[in-house]
């Protein structure tokens, strides 16, 4: 009869109570038992330890991501601006209104090895206003553009392809030229007359093209000069943007029209 009695919930409390306060008792009474409970309790802090360190690297993580993507959307929405700024100052006479560009951003999903430097697959498609032609970017330097569209995913035709031909302009002598690449991962600007002669870690961006190229999209800069053929020198870029490394990119999308 005793064991059932002292099965029951409020029993067991009042047994915990009691012994609680004789404890209590014990430890004001005897300077000794208090070393020992603060060795018990040493004790019982490392079983709970990985839990607590695991509860705290999650709410980390938690605020980590949650300040990455708040600056993604600021970085995205700053590239916008400088793409806006960049087209007004290019000349344009018509430049397209801030809410007439915007940046999504999007992840290279496939580089097909016998095509490395020629295009790339991307995860965002028709379904998010990618379109033909529009440009994609890394860190503010043009990668390439979107050559085709599907719902969920687009390719991009890369600057160091040699299919792919973008007009440019030096920024310091407003010298226009055409960049292309040669399918090797270089990329060269070309149709410069020979007696312009250009010097090294001159910036080069997109010209005056199209409603979907805007200008000033920087490129990169020259970096070694040529031999002359047919009248014209070219040099050969250093890219802005890293190539050998592209993982992240924003893609430049215009307004959802019907």
């Amino acid at each position: 009869m005793l064991w059932k009695e002292l099965d029951k919930p409020w029993v067991q409390t009042l047994l915990a109570g009691g012994l609680g306060g004789v404890i209590l008792a014990l430890s004001l009474q005897f300077p000794d038992t208090r070393g020992a409970m603060a060795l018990v309790g040493d004790a019982l802090r490392w079983p709970e330890y990985p839990a607590v360190e695991l509860r705290r690297g999650v709410a980390e993580l938690r605020q980590w991501t949650a300040e990455r993507r708040e600056l993604q959307e600021r970085l995205e929405a700053l590239e916008g601006e400088n793409l806006l700024l960049r087209s007004e100052l290019g000349g344009r006479k018509d430049p397209l209104p801030p809410d007439g560009i915007g940046a999504i951003s999007a992840r290279v999903t496939l580089r097909p090895p016998h095509r490395w430097w020629q295009e790339v697959r991307i995860d965002a498609g028709g379904r998010r206003g990618v379109r033909p032609g529009a440009p994609v970017l890394q860190n503010g330097f043009l990668v390439g553009r979107v050559s085709r569209v599907d719902q969920d995913e687009a390719w991009v035709d890369l600057i160091s392809s040699a299919e792919l031909l973008i007009p440019a302009v030096v920024e310091k002598t407003r010298d226009l030229g055409v960049m292309a690449g040669d399918g090797m991962g270089r990329t060269f600007l070309l149709y410069i007359p020979a007696e312009r002669a250009l010097e090294p870690r001159m910036a080069v961006s997109t010209a005056l093209a199209s409603e979907v190229l805007p200008p000033g999209i920087p490129l990169g800069h020259i970096a070694l000069s040529s031999d002359v053929r047919e009248g014209f020198r070219y040099y050969q870029l250093s890219s802005g943007a890293d190539l050998a490394r592209l993982y992240d990119v924003s893609v430049f999308v215009g307004e959802n029209k019907p």
